[in-house]
């Protein structure tokens, strides 16, 4: 059977409990809060980033009627944006064989 503390002080000692258990819930719900507002920030700094942010401005204001699409729009520029540098890429990779073919066999190049 467990020790109870003197009944005067039962009710300041459950007090005190509650009251850190409070403040540790408080902390976390805290945390957690802060560290949802920081990557919502850098989420829409990267698509001022992405846009500029006069475009960024008017894709914000025109959005106002369905905001629940911004992040569907900004994930689908980052795609466009992904795919258009993939591309460079891919065609620098090419002409840059093309070219070191070229070197390598003079004859087809002059034919």
């Amino acid at each position: 059977m467990p020790v109870l503390p003197p009944p005067r002080v039962r009710p300041r000692l459950l007090r005190m409990i509650r009251y850190r258990l409070l403040r540790l819930r408080h902390r976390c719900a805290e945390t957690a809060l802060r560290h949802a507002v920081r990557m919502e920030v850098w989420v829409y700094l990267a698509a001022g980033a992405f846009l500029g942010f006069e475009g960024l401005e008017a894709l914000l204001g025109a959005m106002l009627i369905a905001p629940e699409l911004v992040p569907l729009v900004l994930l689908a520029l980052a795609v466009v944006w992904t795919a258009k540098r993939r591309g460079r890429w891919i065609l620098r990779r090419i002409a840059l064989a093309r070219r070191r073919r070229r070197s390598r066999n003079p004859r087809r190049s002059a034919a």
